[in-house]
């Protein structure tokens, strides 16, 4: 076996490039084939082999041969006009930003033709491309705007079968207000495509929508509206696996903020089994076992070590590990400290709140192995070891754990002792 053979055969499946032989105005071409397909059988497994390439084209396909392929197709249409004018317009302002493109690749490329019939669903799937280039350059300004004016110039799309594309753009939608901090503003526009696609049986807009809607309401601490629109519309049973995903996280989010911990973490645990593990979920995987482990120590539980050395989350659980610790020894000052100390990485992953509310946990659990270390100990001793602000504090809490069964133990009075 010669080197390059055995080198080869060491290379693992998922790190050879996909499509490694095909060039990305050729899948551009073949995606708008899945378009056409899909628009002319209705059948959806053509737009999903037409979603499965926009990561590729994502990487690969520079703004200059998108702008082409948006240009080569023909419209007649006065709203289909304005929207390929939109497109165009957008795309042609980071042609010039294109850092992807390489001296030669353009004259290489075969030219895009789209000689189907079926304008709209093409310039849905490249409004999509065209977003997802403004959100990797960071054009969030551009980005807002352009998703804006496509759900104001689209009202309706026929067909089912591109649901799952306007799925797509109505996430993007949502992403862009929130990152340019006008998330509100489009509240009343998401509750009104709810009910439009519940009326439609569009499930994948629905359960997209319906998780946007979430988002919204936790992003402004609205959890009582949360908690009613989770009981008012009932994600639909046949949508995708990574939109059921997404509604059990933020379900065992609002969950665990209203103090039902028990349901929170059967949610948040039931998520984490749905989501596969791999480069392009680990970032919702950590967010979601961020969350896990808050809501187990506030049930008075310890996560396993294990879980803060695995692959996908050993980095990202730092703190979750530091705080864990304080709290399993019981140490108020090192738990204060471990706080104060990734207080912004915390608020930042939106468990400020709930961490906030272990305090009562470490002093529990300090209590607990006050009572196993001393078999008598006095309060004014207990205070200073649990840094209390005094003896009485210390009493209501013996006094408290006791009663909850924490500790067994007895309080005398007299000698103000335990």
């Amino acid at each position: 076996m010669t080197k390059d053979e055995q080198a080869a055969k060491d290379v693992k499946v998922d790190e050879v490039p996909p499509k490694a032989l095909v060039s990305p105005a050729e899948e551009l071409e073949r995606a708008l084939g899945f378009i056409s397909a899909a628009s002319r059988t209705k059948e959806l497994s053509y737009v999903q082999r037409t979603i499965r390439t926009i990561p590729y084209l994502r990487r690969h396909l520079p703004a200059a041969t998108l702008l082409k392929a948006i240009s080569a197709i023909k419209t007649k249409d006065n709203t289909l006009s304005k929207l390929k004018a939109l497109l165009e317009q957008a795309v042609a302002e980071t042609v010039g930003q294109d850092n992807m493109e390489v001296e030669g690749e353009e004259t290489a490329e075969p030219a895009v033709e789209f000689k189907s019939s079926y304008e709209q669903e093409a310039l849905l799937f490249l409004t999509i491309l065209a977003l997802v280039g403004l959100l990797d350059r960071k054009d969030f300004q551009k980005g807002q705007a352009l998703s804006q004016e496509i759900l104001s110039t689209v009202n309706d799309v026929n067909g089912p079968v591109m649901d799952p594309i306007m799925a797509r753009i109505y996430y993007y939608y949502s992403f862009f207000h929130e990152v340019t901090d006008k998330l509100d503003a489009i509240r009343p526009n998401l509750l009104n495509l709810l009910t439009m696609s519940s009326i439609k049986l569009d499930y994948e807009t629905q359960a997209t929508v319906l998780n946007l809607l979430l988002r919204n309401y936790i992003h402004y601490k609205l959890y009582d509206q949360a908690q009613k629109l989770v009981l008012r519309s009932p994600f639909p049973e046949t949508a995708s696996n990574a939109q059921l995903a997404r509604y059990m996280y933020y379900v065992g989010l609002i969950k665990a903020l209203r103090l039902d911990y028990t349901e929170a973490h059967k949610y948040v645990e039931d998520c984490i089994r749905k989501v596969p593990t791999n480069d392009h979920t680990c970032g919702f995987q950590q967010a979601a076992t961020k969350l896990l482990v808050v809501i187990e120590l506030l049930l008075g539980q310890i996560p396993k070590r294990s879980l803060f050395k695995q692959q996908y989350l050993k980095k990202a659980l730092v703190p979750y590990l530091a705080l864990t610790q304080a709290v399993r020894v019981g140490e108020l000052v090192q738990f204060q400290r471990v706080v104060e100390t990734y207080r912004d990485k915390f608020e930042k992953d939106g468990l400020y709140a709930l961490i906030l509310r272990l305090h009562h946990n470490v002093i529990r659990a300090g209590i607990r192995s006050i009572c196993q270390a001393y078999s008598a100990i006095s309060f004014k001793d207990i205070s200073i070891k649990l840094d209390l602000n005094s003896e009485e504090d210390a009493q209501y809490i013996v006094a408290k754990a006791i009663r909850d069964g924490v500790i067994d133990a007895v309080i005398n009075y007299k000698e103000n002792c335990i």
